[in-house]
């Protein structure tokens, strides 16, 4: 059977009611073989790192499950990237269960904590909220949780939950796209710069170079040069982002690893802020993801096909052979403009005019093609040496 799914090998746990399956290109260790869990190391050449892997089928009774969150909390000691799925037989808030009587409060506490302890982000998903069904009850009991590092793996991840068949269980369906292949991204002026002591006089020396032609030219100029010393200027002073993000990570190990010898030390309660701050931006980020969109009738989910979609859509729009609508009989319409009307209209707008409508822009609008956002424009807008006006 194993083999008619596609699959090269299994295992179980040893109640025999957790069954994990892979293919031939994948390496798969256990590491630990819990009643209620099943935990397991992954190797292959598809993503960059080892993941771990932790299959939960939970009992119903509620002491009888602090077992398997007390193993939870056992296994997840020094693994990332991780990600737990399966039964957890308990829901998270009284939101998730609809009919019958109110949810344990005992139940959903000890799962909470156990989140918690275990540093894992709920990943949410797509289709029906409820998991589980019964006559009159209706509950979302079936869950897929993963660590901060996971996201760094896999930017684009997607939960189903699938329709209901032979189960009264409805199956989770997880697909996740591996960001191995890092791509050099396009200049972006980031806000932070600007709050950087040395920003000012970079932007200041370089704007101050020799340009050629005039007026919107000399503009352009200056900016793709400053585009190319910022670029520079980033990388010397910040840093690669990645990087930072892993030394961020492996400070959060090693505070959690102090804070386990010495949970009273505030010091270590403090430094807790930063790892937190770096989960909600990945989440952020997570939750920003395109993870399908809509083309020709046909709904598309890989990132590929994402991609040539809208690249053929934009191909064809600006392609395209223009439309020019009928002539127009001009004695319908009412001329309703002075002379003075006229001549305004070909005058060049002034220098306040011009300023009003760049502040007019929010500062965290999307950058445009060459990269420099509003917030660019309207900090160095009345320094001297930079206006816009020469």
């Amino acid at each position: 059977m194993v083999r008619q799914l596609g699959f090269s090998d299994v295992v179980s746990n040893c109640g025999n009611q957790i069954w994990f399956l892979w293919g031939p290109d994948v390496r798969c260790q256990v590491l630990d073989d819990h009643e209620q869990i099943l935990h397991v190391r992954l190797e292959s050449n598809k993503w960059p790192k080892l993941l771990f892997v932790t299959a939960v089928y939970a009992k119903c009774d509620t002491i009888e499950r602090r077992a398997h969150l007390d193993a939870l909390r056992a296994v997840s000691v020094g693994v990332s990237p991780w990600i737990v799925g399966g039964g957890f037989n308990t829901v998270l808030s009284s939101d998730e269960r609809s009919g019958g009587s109110a949810p344990s409060g005992i139940a959903m506490s000890d799962f909470h904590d156990a989140i918690a302890d275990c540093a894992l982000v709920d990943v949410g998903f797509v289709g029906s909220p409820y998991t589980w069904y019964s006559r009159h009850l209706r509950q979302r009991l079936d869950w897929v949780l993963i660590s901060s590092c996971w996201m760094t793996v896999f930017l684009k991840m997607q939960v189903a939950h699938l329709e209901l068949s032979q189960s009264d269980h409805r199956g989770l369906l997880v697909e996740a796209e591996c960001t191995v292949e890092w791509k050099v991204s396009s200049f972006c002026f980031q806000h932070m710069w600007t709050t950087h002591s040395e920003f000012l006089g970079v932007v200041r020396r370089n704007w101050q170079y020799p340009t050629i032609g005039s007026g919107m030219m000399r503009l352009q100029q200056k900016l793709t040069r400053l585009k190319h010393c910022l670029k520079v200027w980033n990388k010397t002073v910040f840093g690669n982002m990645f990087d930072n993000v892993a030394a961020v990570e492996r400070g959060l190990k090693e505070t959690d690893e102090a804070y386990d010898q010495d949970p009273c030390d505030r010091t270590l309660m403090e430094s807790n802020r930063c790892p937190a701050e770096l989960v909600r931006v990945q989440k952020r980020r997570f939750r920003g993801t395109i993870f399908g969109i809509q083309h020709e009738g046909e709904y598309l989910t890989y990132s590929i096909a994402i991609k040539d979609s809208a690249t053929s859509f934009f191909q064809r729009f600006l392609t395209a052979e223009p439309v020019f609508p009928e002539e127009m009989d001009s004695k319908h319409l009412e001329d309703g403009l002075t002379d003075e009307d006229r001549r305004s209209l070909c005058v060049m707008p002034t220098l306040e005019e011009v300023r009003e409508a760049v502040f007019s822009i929010d500062p965290d609008s999307v950058a445009g093609p060459d990269g420099f956002g509003a917030v660019f424009f309207h900090t160095f807008w009345e320094i001297e040496d930079f206006r816009v006006s020469k």
